[in-house]
């Protein structure tokens, strides 16, 4: 997997080493930074159930200030090190081993937001009382104001499989393509109240 564009264009990502792993397609790539690209210079960005960091470092790659990565799997957690070391962004990177919901939960202590979000859990895979994780960290994304105002939010998710969308009251969906087998699902944070 290489990087498709900015300053780190055609460097290689390298992907952790296990046989389910599913990375986020080069068309996928694509398709979230052509929609975001005017929102992505200067961003702080945050990559949940980042896997090998590719959405983090494309987001650095065009212009983003600084990357958090969330993620829990011992494998791609040497992956993103390895990467953000290779490509020579610590300095912008973040990394939080950590669950998803458990890291939602201190960025909300800590009175975090930011600018761009990209949210790709396990498909199939479920949370807390077998609720699917989309919905769910859009939930708390919704109610906690971690996105920031105008900021923009993708979701990827199985085409295979319908899943709930929340009662949301600050993000409102932009669009929703989809793209092989996956669904993107763009939101933006723009308060009703």
């Amino acid at each position: 997997m290489r990087i498709i564009a900015g300053k780190l264009k055609n460097r290689a990502v390298r992907l952790p080493k296990c046989a389910d792993w599913r990375p986020t397609t080069g068309q996928l790539r694509e398709a979230v930074f052509n929609i975001s690209q005017t929102a992505i210079e200067g961003a702080h960005a945050l990559d949940l159930f980042a896997g090998c960091g590719s959405m983090g470092l494309e987001a650095l790659s065009r212009g983003a200030q600084s990357a958090t990565f969330v993620e829990s799997n011992r494998l791609a957690i040497r992956s993103i090190y390895f990467n953000i070391d290779n490509l020579g962004v610590a300095a912008l990177s973040h990394l939080v081993q950590s669950d998803v919901l458990a890291a939602l939960r201190v960025f909300t202590k800590q009175g975090k937001s930011f600018d761009w979000i990209y949210v790709d859990p396990p498909y199939g895979d479920l949370g807390p009382a077998s609720q699917p994780y989309g919905p769910l960290v859009l939930g708390i994304i919704d109610a906690h104001d971690l996105l920031t105002r105008n900021g923009s939010l993708f979701l990827e998710q199985s085409a295979a499989t319908a899943l709930p969308e929340p009662q949301l009251h600050n993000l409102t969906r932009k669009s929703c393509r989809r793209l092989g087998r996956s669904l993107l699902l763009h939101y933006v944070h723009t308060s009703r109240s």
